[in-house]
């Protein structure tokens, strides 16, 4: 067995800095302590790049992760266009009783996470793994990961939050 090691290299200063900089945009000068789960999210999805980067070391497994994140990313961002969807159709006034509780998601999509915020900071750190998935390899589906990650891009761009401003 192999031990595992922390690494951390030249290009983690750039993770890291990515780290502070989402973390200072999520900090509420006003009222610091209202904003500490917003602020404990961000940590908790940047460091999925350590995990990623330091736990799996084989190539095979690493494209596993990577599948499995662009995968789970994609399944959530149709859900969030379904959301837009069934929300801009719950203006229409024969639709308008049956489609009541998605009239909030006119204007912000969370998908399946708390809040806009959340989910646009998934798909910032998902969509340069779709990018990664599209252009590694000659057995990779072209078609299918530029799909996918056209979409995970569609879905970043709907949910109106600061976060998707930053990623675009």
């Amino acid at each position: 067995l192999r031990k595992r090691v922390f690494s951390f290299e030249y290009h983690d200063v750039f993770a890291v800095l990515a780290i502070l900089a989402m973390t200072a945009c999520g900090i509420d000068y006003q009222n610091p302590l209202d904003s500490l789960p917003i602020v404990f999210s961000n940590l908790i999805i940047f460091m999925a790049y350590f995990l990623c980067a330091n736990l799996v070391r084989s190539r095979t497994w690493f494209r596993k992760c990577i599948f499995a994140l662009t995968s789970s990313a994609f399944v959530a961002s149709i859900v969030g266009i379904v959301q837009l969807i069934l929300g801009l159709l719950s203006g229409v006034d024969e639709l308008s009783e049956a489609l009541a509780a998605f009239a909030q998601f006119k204007t912000s999509v969370p998908s399946t996470f708390a809040s806009n915020d959340v989910f646009a900071q998934y798909l910032m750190i998902a969509i340069p793994f779709g990018l990664i998935h599209l252009f590694s390899g000659k057995n990779t589906p072209k078609v299918g990961s530029f799909f996918i990650t056209l979409v995970l891009t569609a879905a970043l761009s709907i949910t109106n939050s600061k976060y998707a401003f930053i990623g675009i």
